[in-house]
């Protein structure tokens, strides 16, 4: 997903399972299909997507490249939402063809079809979603809950000013500490800082643009480590706050003439926090990169009767928190940041 760091798409289910160099001609046919979704109550649009695998003679990657084999003449998508194990209400998916175009790669995109809903959704049910193949006679389903609201604690509001430096001074590298209220539904937490600035060339502030990088932190799944009472833990160390500014934010060239030298200035620290749904992170962690020498064989899949991902993800957070004056001034003079020329 755009919004998280962590990036989702359909390329990797599609060239994990839909296509292969290797295909025994021989073998009987069996049709796959994959689905990938992810529902969001926060969102105004729910989006399904429906592939199938495909087999011919030759390249399968020559096949790749024609919109036919990757899509179904016909499906029938919809949603059934359960409370408390009893039936409340069925969702109809709408098809549509390019709703936003596809990237150019080794699959086709002259065509983009995608099934939708605007139906609001509700965070207390449960729902399953089915897939209808009628000229296959086949139904492949999944389940999947939704994360709720997320709850800021710590920053609870934009007037709260955070601080990354120690006033004892005996810590050279402190922690600052974000909160937020545990969600029983949702099975791991992301939090990303967006740090907003303004830069300008010279001494012309009146064209300054405001401008913004986005530092995130790793996925992880609550455990006794930053978990007291219902909150959520997740530090910050002063290092890795004024490192990421050092990181994304490069200092003027040597000789740089004057009225080009860009000069900047903080504006605001906004807070992210990415919820997933257990099979978007067991999706995510089984399909993660291997570290070993031994590669994974098996891939992640909560499809009944085919392949791919449902699940459900969110985001909260807060916008807009300022610094204490000791962290602006650790921002323009301190030893990460004092070469970024900010004022």
């Amino acid at each position: 997903m755009k919004d998280w760091v962590l990036g989702f798409c359909i390329v990797l289910i599609a060239s994990t399972y839909a296509c292969t160099t290797d295909i025994d001609m021989t073998a009987p046919y069996k049709d796959i299909t994959i689905i990938y979704g992810l529902l969001d109550s926060k969102k105004d649009t729910q989006w399904v997507r429906v592939n199938k695998a495909y087999l011919g003679d030759g390249d399968a990657l020559m096949y790749a490249k024609i919109s036919d084999s990757l899509y179904y003449d016909s499906a029938f998508v919809y949603l059934l939402s359960y409370l408390n194990g009893n039936k409340v209400d069925s969702i109809v998916l709408d098809k549509i063809t390019d709703p936003f175009p596809k990237d150019s790669g080794f699959f086709a995109n002259d065509k983009n079809i995608l099934y939708y809903t605007t139906k609001p959704l509700t965070t207390n049910k449960i729902y399953k979603l089915f897939v209808k193949i009628p000229s296959k006679d086949k139904t492949v389903s999944a389940w999947t809950s939704l994360v709720k609201n997320l709850l800021m604690s710590y920053p609870t509001s934009p007037s709260t000013v955070l601080s990354f430096e120690d006033i004892t001074g005996v810590n050279p590298d402190p922690t600052t500490t974000i909160r937020w209220l545990k969600d029983d539904s949702t099975y791991a937490y992301q939090l990303a800082f967006r740090f907003n600035y303004y830069e300008w060339l010279g001494t012309d502030t009146v064209a300054k643009t405001l401008k913004h990088f986005v530092k995130t932190f790793p996925l992880f799944k609550p455990d006794a480590t930053n978990i007291i009472g219902n909150e959520i833990y997740h530090g910050i160390q002063k290092s890795q706050f004024y490192g990421a500014i050092a990181t994304y934010i490069k200092p003027n060239l040597p000789g740089t003439p004057n009225n080009l030298l860009k000069a900047r200035k903080f504006q605001s620290l906004d807070f992210i926090v990415y919820q997933a749904g257990r099979e978007l992170y067991n999706y995510m962690t089984i399909n993660a990169p291997s570290l070993s020498i031994v590669q994974k064989v098996t891939d992640y899949t909560n499809i009944e009767n085919g392949l791919g991902l449902f699940s459900s993800r969110s985001k909260g957070g807060l916008e807009g928190i300022q610094v204490n004056n000791r962290t602006r001034d650790s921002i323009k003079w301190g030893q990460y940041t004092g070469n970024l020329n900010f004022k």
